[in-house]
């Protein structure tokens, strides 16, 4: 079968493009758990990290998920970099195209289109007639 792009990647940023336009991708995922390592200083303590709070959003664990895929075919030596790279962006592509062809069927009061973040971080939203960046 074909290396270039790697089918898996393609499906996989195909899929979670589709879930953030559905799904509000800004949300943030809040741990009720708080992380913790090794402090330094003191390897038998641990020591509470502090990450920013903004970084840990829906739309970043599906892009993590899609990537992780991807991945999965490199370690079994199936694929390499280059492929995953080109099937994600590839697959993210098709479901904007999707979605735009989609949006033709939605006639409801207000619906000012999809709202998603590429995986590139550029805020888009799609309409029936253009695909604009916020």
């Amino acid at each position: 079968h074909p290396s270039y792009p790697a089918a898996h990647a393609t499906i996989a940023g195909a899929c979670t493009t589709i879930l953030k336009a559905f799904f509000d991708g800004e949300t943030p995922i809040v741990s009720r758990v708080d992380p913790v390592e090794a402090d330094p200083k003191n390897p038998k303590k641990l020591k509470r990290v502090i990450k920013d709070a903004r970084a840990l959003t829906v739309a970043n664990e599906l892009d993590k998920l899609a990537s992780n895929i991807a991945c999965g075919r490199s370690w079994a030596g199936i694929h390499y970099r280059s492929d995953n790279t080109a099937g994600l962006e590839l697959g993210q592509e098709i479901a904007i195209r999707l979605l735009q062809e989609h949006i033709q069927s939605y006639h409801e009061k207000g619906f000012e289109g999809f709202k998603l973040t590429k995986r590139n971080g550029k805020r888009i939203l799609i309409t029936h007639d253009a695909i604009k960046e916020l």
